[in-house]
């Protein structure tokens, strides 16, 4: 998320974090619920899980997080509520980032705006290929 900004524009992200931690099996955030913040793991894993629409109390693990990987970036481009739930599945944590402070940030360094958000793109393009395959794979299995 971070690759090509100079240490004074990091440092000017850091100032907007706020450190967190969950203890293993507590959620961080739900679906369908309102979305403010974006996360960034500093430790631990976090399980993204999404309610399965044909079998009601079953959910379906959309990825399984590590390591400076990134949640809930959806929450930067728009105002609709949260597409997935976030839970750790190890004492886990996570600086925190408001959106709002972030888009203010963008709009005094537009700079720092367009390489935050190209990189957020190259993130999320990356996850939709992985989708896309897992999908073509499971047409295959159901034989569509």
């Amino acid at each position: 998320m971070f690759e090509g900004l100079t240490e004074e524009e990091l440092a000017s992200i850091y100032k907007l974090c706020l450190n967190v931690s969950f203890t293993e099996g507590q959620t961080i955030i739900k679906e369908d619920q309102p979305g403010d913040k974006i996360f960034i793991l500093v430790e631990g894993q976090v399980e993204i899980i999404v309610d399965n629409p044909l079998n009601k109390g079953e959910k379906i693990r959309l990825a399984k997080l590590s390591t400076h990987e990134t949640f809930g970036e959806f929450s930067l481009f728009d105002d609709a509520p949260r597409s997935a739930t976030a839970i750790a599945q190890t004492n886990t944590r996570l600086m925190e980032i408001p959106c709002k402070d972030l888009l203010e940030l963008f709009d005094e360094n537009n700079r720092l705006g367009i390489k935050l958000m190209k990189n957020l793109g190259k993130i999320l393009c990356a996850r939709l290929r992985n989708i896309d395959i897992e999908y073509r794979n499971a047409q295959l299995w159901v034989g569509v």
